[in-house]
């Protein structure tokens, strides 16, 4: 819990899950759409037929999802959890530093906080 009581939150990251027609799913990358092009005048029927597709009245929601929590939130998970042993091993390198100097001291040096 944080200060207040209330859980921290270590990590966000937005992800995308692309699907084809056959239901295959997989990692779009972080930003998928800055590929994209608006479409040409002559291409919006096709794309609104497309989006009419059968495939896509299915549950496509459920398989991103289903697909983001079995591949992509396992590998955010692993990569916030290094960062933040690493965060760790640092901070508390820093306070048996200050400890020391502390003790050095005789317990004279002041310390201030940082916020």
């Amino acid at each position: 819990p944080g200060r207040n009581g209330q859980p921290n939150v270590v990590s966000r990251r937005m992800q995308f899950v692309m699907i084809d027609e056959q239901g295959k799913t997989q990692d779009a990358g972080p930003a998928p759409y800055l590929d994209y092009r608006p479409l040409k005048a002559d291409e919006t029927e096709t794309a609104r037929a497309l989006l009419n597709a059968e495939w896509l009245k299915g549950d496509v929601e459920r398989m991103a999802l289903r697909f983001a929590i079995e591949h992509l939130a396992h590998e955010h998970l692993k990569e916030t959890h290094e960062r933040r042993l690493a965060e760790i091993d640092r901070v508390e390198g820093e306070v048996k530093a200050r400890l020391k100097r502390w003790r050095e001291s005789g317990g004279r040096e002041r310390f201030t906080t940082h916020t």
